[in-house]
């Protein structure tokens, strides 16, 4: 009997014993949920800033290339003028860049609605990398304008894609802060990557230090390839809109907004691509301190 009974009485406590081997404590699971938590923390931090997945691909693709191209964009009017190229040849490459840049939004936002944003992401690379490669090897100063046809699809195309990308995956709730993260990484390599340009001109002269920021970039498009392969929204056939029926549907204080806009950008870009050349022709800065001429995406102030 008293066998029986201590045998009843250890399976009772193996069964009561049980349950506290395989549930964890309530302390335990709240130290493990603490806001302290460096999970936590990484989290809210993460929806703080709208990092989403696709946002975060995207966004960094942006990073990427901007990093390569801006090793040496901001030097082209120079590199134009060591081709044989002159000042006025030099402003009308730099009208012909910001009409590209206007006219290639629409089609990219088109493409896309269209064939979706990760093929469109890959489509507009294709043709920038198109347009290194003529930058890279064209013998002459009017191959420059040919090239800039092809590589201003990244710049100006690719930027209807990259917000379609965070109108897709953030809420519209947080959908500000997912702009503004965005535009601050397209905006950090235009500060970084010009005084790495400069060093190399100063280093190996103009063309050699473009030539050579050009093959970064074109390394750098390889790795960008990977990123935007994982950018994963599905595709979703969108109703064309005509573009005069997004005009009508502007708010009057918006459009008037655009219109104010219009004349500010025509006024940067009477001077915006001749800085340079006023810098280092005129002024007669020296080439070691050529990296400092990033400024020249603004004009100067009196």
């Amino acid at each position: 009997m008293r066998a029986r009974c201590r045998s009843r009485t250890s399976m009772a406590c193996a069964v009561s014993f049980t349950p506290s081997l395989s549930r964890p404590s309530t302390k335990a699971r709240d130290e493990f949920m603490t806001p302290n938590s460096p999970q936590n923390k990484a989290e809210r931090v993460k929806n703080f800033l709208s990092l989403e997945r696709n946002v975060t691909a995207a966004s960094g693709a942006v990073f990427l290339l901007g990093l390569g191209e801006e090793l040496w964009k901001k030097f082209l009017p120079k590199y134009l003028q060591a081709m044989g190229a002159t000042v006025p040849v030099i402003g009308l490459f730099g009208t012909a860049e910001d009409f590209l840049d206007a006219i290639y939004q629409y089609p990219g936002g088109w493409i896309a609605d269209r064939y979706g944003r990760r093929r469109a992401f890959l489509l507009f690379l294709a043709l920038a990398c198109v347009g290194y490669l003529i930058y890279l090897f064209g013998p002459s100063w009017p191959f420059a304008f040919v090239a800039l046809a092809f590589a201003m699809a990244w710049q100006s195309m690719a930027s209807p894609a990259i917000f379609a990308v965070i109108g897709d995956s953030v809420p519209p709730n947080k959908r500000a802060m997912g702009f503004s993260v965005q535009s601050i990484l397209k905006r950090v390599p235009s500060v970084i990557a010009p005084l790495v340009g400069g060093w190399l001109i100063a280093r190996y002269g103009i063309r050699a230090g473009i030539r050579m920021g050009l093959i970064a970039t074109l390394v750098i498009a390889v790795a960008t390839v990977f990123l935007i392969r994982t950018i994963n929204i599905v595709h979703e056939a969108h109703q064309s809109i005509n573009i005069f029926g997004v005009w009508k549907s502007f708010h009057g204080r918006l459009k008037r907004l655009l219109i104010s806009d219009i004349f500010i950008r025509t006024c940067e870009g009477m001077t915006d691509v001749l800085v340079i050349l006023y810098v280092t022709d005129v002024l007669h800065i020296q080439s070691r301190d050529l990296g400092l001429c990033w400024r020249s995406c603004s004009p100067p102030r009196s």
